[in-house]
């Protein structure tokens, strides 16, 4: 990010550059999205301006500005991508057999590189987006390179679901496929109807041969049927019992100020108000985990009708983009949307980046601009 970000402000032409992106409806998402939370911030009982450090919509500004009309450094950008994923599959499968140490002493966190497995699952779908819509995208892969993609995807796919084991990944992972099975079906051809067959049996295979082979990743699907129930009974501080507490929090928060919200930064505040005379309740004081909840507490239902519109503007725009972004991207869009059910990835900057930068990467669409098919 650092370094994008440099290379955007001290190459040349800057200000053309610029204003030039300040043209990009990426950017003008980006902005307004900064305008709703500027202005909720106005509003809010009490906030610290330091606290307002979210400034994401200043980095589609400075990257679009750098990628602008240039595929080249886009695919660089996929390279690096690439190969540091690469590295971290590497070191994660390393990890489950056995050779090297595990970075962390937390069951539920082996065979993690990151700062924590959701992370680095969430990264692993987006680097196997992008290894199969370079994969399905003429002439960007030669053949050996397309069977190196294919082994990429395969052994992405499989650290998620055996290696990793998020469950918030598992959210995202079944759209993600739906996506990519739509795509294949809808392309036409002999060949892509083909292909989307053996998508299909492949992607069942694989999940039925994950739940008979691999009892640790079965029990912990079902235990979440065991968590909630627990949470609705006793409210036990598991994974799922800490979400659904703060979700069942969350709502009275938000019909306190159904429309505008409480504020930029509020919610925290206003949980700590409602639990104030609960014990051994620190836990639960992070973020709701879940990313609609936080906006309509914080801007409000109004806040939210503007933000789910953005997005499905986003949508829209990236679904007439040439291939392969508009395959990468459109996963990327899948992946964030669903993982936002049951987690808050805009407000972790560790999530963010992922997405703000591939946001600041999206192509200028123009009439004039060449397919890249």
């Amino acid at each position: 990010m650092g370094v994008a970000i440099l290379c955007a402000i001290f190459a040349s032409n800057t200000l053309q550059r610029w204003k030039s992106s300040l043209k990009h409806p990426v950017v003008l998402g980006a902005l307004a999205w900064w305008t709703i939370q500027a202005l909720s911030a106005l509003y809010a009982p009490s906030i610290e301006w330091k606290e307002f450090s979210n400034h994401s919509w200043f980095y589609p500004l400075l990257i679009v500005s750098l990628f602008q009309h240039d595929d080249r450094w886009r695919y660089r950008a996929m390279w690096s991508f690439g190969i540091a994923m690469s590295l971290v599959l590497i070191i994660s499968w390393l990890q489950f057999f056995g050779v090297v140490p595990q970075t962390y002493a937390e069951p539920a966190w082996h065979n993690s590189v990151f700062k924590n497995y959701t992370q680095q699952s969430i990264q692993t779908m987006a680097y196997c987006a992008m290894l199969g819509a370079l994969l399905v995208t003429p002439q960007k892969l030669i053949r050996r390179h397309k069977i190196y993609a294919l082994l990429g995807i395969i052994i992405g796919l499989a650290s998620v679901v055996i290696a990793l084991g998020s469950r918030t990944t598992f959210i995202a992972l079944l759209p993600l496929l739906l996506f990519w099975g739509i795509f294949l079906l809808r392309e036409g051809s002999h060949k892509y109807r083909v292909a989307a067959f053996i998508f299909v049996i492949l992607s069942a295979v694989g999940m039925a041969a994950t739940w008979h082979l691999y009892p640790t990743q079965r029990e912990r699907v079902l235990l979440a049927y065991t968590e909630a129930q627990e949470a609705m009974h006793t409210r036990a501080p598991t994974s799922i019992g800490i979400r659904m507490e703060l979700w069942r929090q969350s709502i009275p928060i938000i019909q306190d100020a159904p429309i505008l919200g409480h504020g930029y930064h509020q919610w925290t505040p206003q949980l700590l108000a409602r639990t104030n005379n609960e014990t051994n309740y620190e836990i639960y004081r992070s973020h709701p985990h879940q990313e609609y909840l936080l906006i309509a507490a914080e801007q409000g239902l109004l806040g939210l009708a503007i933000y789910l519109g953005l997005l499905l503007a986003l949508a829209r725009y990236i679904s007439r983009l040439p291939r392969p972004w508009c395959l990468f991207h459109g996963s990327l869009w899948v992946i964030f949307v669903t993982a936002g059910l049951a987690n808050c990835l805009w407000v972790d900057a560790v999530h963010r980046h992922l997405f703000v930068l591939w946001l600041g990467s999206i192509p200028w669409l123009t009439p004039s601009r060449k397919s890249t098919e």
